[in-house]
């Protein structure tokens, strides 16, 4: 996601967080696979660090595409029209 540019957040400033945070969440799945390779192997380890921090890389990547999704609903003008509750991102 690029970051919005100066007239997008004087429309819509929460769109700052939302790019921000989803730079954060590539940092935090890179940092956890970089730390735990093994994740990226049909042989996983069974400690809770491993599983855990492959519980938390996949759902960093499931909200991204919610931000992705709110990113553009705003953008479309589509803000005041979204759900309360999005299905779930197969």
């Amino acid at each position: 996601m690029n970051p919005p540019d100066f007239d997008q957040l004087q429309d819509d400033p929460q769109l700052a967080i939302v790019a921000a945070l989803d730079s954060l969440l590539d940092h935090v799945a890179a940092a956890l696979l970089a730390a735990h390779p093994e994740i990226l192997s049909d042989h996983n380890s069974d400690t809770p660090a491993v599983w855990l921090a492959d519980i938390v890389a996949s759902e960093s990547r499931r909200l991204q595409s919610f931000l992705h999704r709110y990113r553009s609903a705003v953008e479309d003008g589509q803000s005041d029209h979204i759900p309360r509750r999005l299905s779930p991102i197969e």
